[in-house]
């Protein structure tokens, strides 16, 4: 954790390993960096708990508008809160959808 190079290798090996394990389900780009994001939040186990919520309810599993959608039941069942993950994604979609605007290329 003190050593910034190490802790960004350790990082996006994380990420990369998160991306891969979500990538198996063959979600869409978006939807994959979302799901990855998350899992790098909130840890890929409770997102992958969401996504089995979602699916005993009947909602998309592939998709995180849906988890967003159902985490305010798994709240009063005190599965998951879920805030923070969620303001964490909007926030880097924003970002994300900012950089992109300025270099459309990317």
């Amino acid at each position: 954790l003190i050593d910034p190079e190490m802790n960004l290798k350790a990082g996006t090996n994380r990420l990369k390993r998160l991306q891969k394990l979500f990538g198996k389900y063959g979600m869409e780009r978006e939807e994959l960096i979302k799901f990855t994001l998350a899992a790098y939040n909130a840890g890929e186990g409770r997102i992958s708990e969401c996504r089995k919520y979602a699916e005993n309810m009947g909602a998309d599993s592939m998709k995180w508008d849906s988890i967003v959608e159902i985490i305010p039941q798994m709240r009063e069942e005190n599965l998951f809160n879920g805030k923070e993950t969620i303001s964490y994604i909007e926030s880097i979609m924003s970002l994300y959808d900012s950089i992109c605007q300025i270099h459309p290329s990317i």
